[in-house]
C-alpha cells in the first residue's frame, strides 16, 4: 500500500513537471509574441504619425496659392534650422557622456571602477524591470 502511494506521489510528479515545461514553453512563445506585437505596434504608430504629417503638409502647401514654392522653401530652411540645433544638442550630450564614463572609470570604489558599480546597478534595474531574478 506504501509502494502504491508512493508510485502515485511519483506519477503526480512527473506530471507537475511535465505541465511545468509546457508552462515554460508557453511563457517564451508569448514572450515571442509580444516581442513581435511591439514591434508591428512600433512600426504603425510610426507610419500612422508619417501618414498624418504627410496630410498636413499637403493641406497646407495645396491651398497655399502662388507662394506655395516660398512657403515650402521658408519650411526646409526652418527644419534643417532645428536639425542642425539637434545634432549640436546630440553631440554636447554625447561629449558629457563620454566625460562622465572616463571619470567613472578612474573613480574607485573599494575593488571596482565606479563604472563597474554603475553597470551593475543598471543591470540590476533592468533584471527587476524584466522580471528576471
Amino acid at each position: 500500500m506504501l509502494t502504491d502511494k508512493k508510485k502515485n506521489l511519483e506519477n503526480i510528479d512527473d506530471t507537475v513537471r511535465y505541465y511545468d515545461r509546457k508552462l515554460d514553453s508557453a511563457k517564451k512563445e508569448l514572450a515571442v509574441v509580444e516581442d513581435d506585437y511591439k514591434v508591428v505596434s512600433d512600426k504603425l504608430e510610426e507610419k500612422t504619425r508619417k501618414a498624418e504629417i504627410a496630410e498636413e503638409v499637403y493641406f497646407m502647401y495645396s491651398s497655399a496659392g502662388p507662394d506655395r514654392e516660398h512657403d515650402l522653401f521658408e519650411e526646409v530652411v526652418t527644419l534643417r534650422y532645428e536639425n542642425e540645433k539637434k545634432d549640436g544638442e546630440i553631440r554636447s550630450l554625447k561629449q558629457k557622456l563620454n566625460e562622465a564614463y572616463e571619470f567613472m572609470k578612474r573613480f574607485m570604489i573599494g575593488e571596482i571602477t565606479l563604472f563597474e558599480k554603475f553597470m551593475q546597478g543598471v543591470k540590476d534595474k533592468v533584471r527587476d524591470f524584466v522580471g528576471i531574478r
